[in-house]
């Protein structure tokens, strides 16, 4: 009788053990599942799109920006976006505003006045594409779309397009590209010294602070000041540029200052700096001479349409 008892108990506490043993994991699996339940999942992030545009050459812009599409025109430097059509243009696209309150708000990327100053801009696309351009703010030319308040068409650049009528490549409409598409520092380090000294004066005289200082030794105590300066010139006209030796040039630039009604001719040399990683740089020290108002070679009466690109495409 006891040895029936002792087995019994012993059955009892088998029982009681197996039970143990299945019920505590599965009381810890709903329990967690529940904790898990309870605390909520962090939400996903929505990444913010990039400000700059795709990098694409004109020969494949021209594919998939095609005549009589359309397209949104987003100014880089301040957000405002219009709407345009292309209506033609062979080596870039020439375009109009769709409305005049398309061309009411380009009217403003401008101050309120029409200019031939680049810009640099992003293209988008019905598709959503984003492509990096450039454009110009002068209507010329003619014009198809009625009621829009724009007499003509402007004028809008991408990687390696060119001007109608020179059939070349417009550096003041390139380095407004590298900048909408973030490409600056690149483009500057491949280029040699009197390029590089081409894309300064060009960054001059589309008033772009920006691209000036990428293309010289910012590291230099003169950098501030000269910078400073160059926002006092309202326009610059590089009319040449003789080698002195490897490293220097000379040039030969006419200047307008704001607030003048006279261009000054100045005469100077320039040097030349290779910094590592980062390619030639021009010494901002030797361009002291664009913001020294009281020194010049020669002065005439400014003509603002002397400014004037042949951009003149008929469409």
């Amino acid at each position: 009788m006891l040895f029936l008892n002792i087995r019994r108990r012993g059955l009892i506490i088998g029982v009681i053990l197996i039970l143990l043993f299945v019920s505590v994991p599965t009381a810890y699996k709903i329990i967690v599942a529940h904790e898990s339940k309870s605390i909520p999942k962090p939400e996903k992030t929505k990444e913010e799109p990039s400000p700059y545009g795709e990098f694409l050459r004109w020969e494949e812009v021209n594919t998939i920006f095609p005549k009589y599409s359309k397209a949104t025109v987003i100014d880089f430097e301040t957000g405002l976006q219009f709407h345009v059509q292309r209506r033609a243009g062979k080596y870039h696209a020439d375009v109009q505003p769709l409305a005049s309150e398309d061309s009411s708000v380009m009217k403003m990327i401008y101050d309120g006045s029409w200019s031939w100053k680049r810009k640099a801009v992003i293209v988008k696309l019905d598709n959503g594409r984003r492509i990096a351009a450039s454009m110009n703010g002068m209507p010329h030319g003619a014009g198809a779309i009625r009621g829009n308040n724009f007499n003509g068409h402007f004028c809008i650049h991408f990687r390696d397009s060119k001007i109608h009528a020179s059939r070349e490549i417009n550096m003041d409409h390139q380095i407004m590209i590298w900048k909408a598409a973030n490409k600056v520092d690149e483009q500057l380090f491949s280029l040699p010294p009197r390029s590089v000294v081409n894309v300064f004066f060009s960054a001059v005289a589309q008033n772009d602070g920006y691209i000036a200082g990428k293309a010289i030794d910012n590291q230099s105590e003169y950098a501030v000041s000269l910078l400073d300066g160059i926002n006092d010139i309202k326009s610059a006209r590089l009319c040449g540029i003789k080698d002195k030796n490897q490293n220097s040039f000379d040039v030969d630039v006419w200047l307008v200052y704001e607030g003048s009604d006279k261009e000054y001719r100045k005469k100077f040399s320039i040097n030349m700096i290779k910094k590592q990683n980062l390619g030639w740089k021009i010494d901002p020290r030797t361009l002291l001479p664009l913001i020294e108002k009281d020194v010049w070679v020669e002065s005439r009466q400014y003509d603002e349409f002397m400014e004037e690109d042949p951009e003149f495409d008929e469409l």
